[in-house]
């Protein structure tokens, strides 16, 4: 009895590593070439690259399932484009649908991407396996940033600016990602970046990858691919100005009293120009206090000694105050700049 549970164990053991080879020697390095123009979706007409993007830009296929059925090919045939200039780094999908009718791509608002059918470009900027950037977009082009960490999984509190345009059509869809290379950070050597690719078909509840990630081996970015042939990029030294105002009105307790208001404006702001690997994001605050009151506060109301009725009383006419707050955060480890 014992030796027959020793050899099931060993076999067991033998099948993990046998999968967790197998799964190793799928993930491909990838090339990709400086392009000299733009692509648009105009140059996919009938769900075909033009010439120029045939020639010029990098194809990909041979996405496989990571759900429901892992290690199958992909039910329905994705293609991707990829290719960069000085400014951006570009992935066009081109993704077949047998069922294009059933296409699940609404006009959400910005992140709400649950339930349809999406794309999604990881990059590994660092190449450490550990975290990487993901920008995902629907059918209809709506967007969703995160940071996937091996850890924690995906964050979508981080933002970042990149396009993204799609277009249904009678065989599909196609959807175009322009990310620049100042809204993520990088090593400035001529390292290869880590990268995955993703296609989520809602309605079959269906998870495919390139290069093939499977649910046998532990970890996303531990199978991802290498992305090779960035040369002469910089991330660029940015400084982004986001003005807010705030207003509030309330009365007082004294139905003598006057309106009074409190007004607060700031710029919150990200600073990295100085030194391109350092990003502190910024706050400054610029308050206005403006009180106004014809008359003395009813002290019975706030419970105050009756005897320092003048040291309690505000002034006729009207007060203001300013203050100027400057707040830092300087996070443990940056991860983006900002436009």
């Amino acid at each position: 009895m014992l030796k027959s549970q020793i050899i099931a164990v060993c076999f067991v053991a033998m099948l993990s590593l046998h999968a967790t080879r197998a799964f190793a020697s799928e993930v491909r390095s990838v090339t990709i070439k400086r392009v000299a123009s733009t692509p648009s979706l105009n140059d996919f007409s009938g769900m075909q690259p033009s010439d120029a993007i045939a020639h010029t830009f990098t194809k990909i296929v041979g996405f496989t399932q990571r759900e429901p059925e892992d290690g199958r090919p992909a039910s329905e045939q994705t293609e991707v484009y990829l290719g960069y200039d000085s400014r951006n780094l570009y992935a066009i999908f081109v993704c077949w649908d047998s069922e294009p009718q059933r296409v699940r791509g609404h006009m959400t608002r910005r992140e709400n991407l649950v339930s349809e059918d999406t794309v999604t470009v990881y990059l590994d900027t660092f190449y450490d396996k550990q975290r990487a950037y993901t920008f995902s977009t629907n059918a209809q082009g709506v967007q969703l940033d995160a940071i996937w960490t091996e850890q924690g999984g995906s964050d979508a509190t981080f933002d970042t600016v990149w396009d993204s345009h799609a277009k249904k059509t009678t065989q599909g869809f196609l959807v175009l990602i322009s990310i620049p290379f100042k809204s993520v950070r990088f090593s400035q050597l001529n390292r290869p970046w880590g990268i995955l690719l993703e296609r989520i078909i809602s309605r079959k509840n269906e998870d495919s990858f390139f290069p093939a990630v499977s649910t046998k081996v532990q970890g996303r970015l531990t199978q991802e691919g290498t992305m090779q042939g960035l040369e002469s990029i910089a991330a660029g030294r940015n400084i982004q100005l986001t003005p807010y105002g705030l207003a509030r009105s309330f009365r007082e307790l004294s139905s003598k009293t006057r309106l009074r208001r409190i007004f607060q404006t700031g710029t919150s702001w990200a600073l990295s120009a100085l030194i391109p690997r350092l990003c502190l994001p910024t706050t400054l605050y610029l308050m206005r206090r403006s009180i106004r009151t014809s008359a003395r506060l009813n002290l019975m109301n706030l419970k105050l000694p009756s005897t320092s009725d003048s040291k309690y009383s505000f002034p006729r006419s009207g007060r203001y105050s300013w203050r100027i707050l400057i707040s830092f955060k300087l996070p443990s480890r940056p991860t983006a700049s900002f436009t």
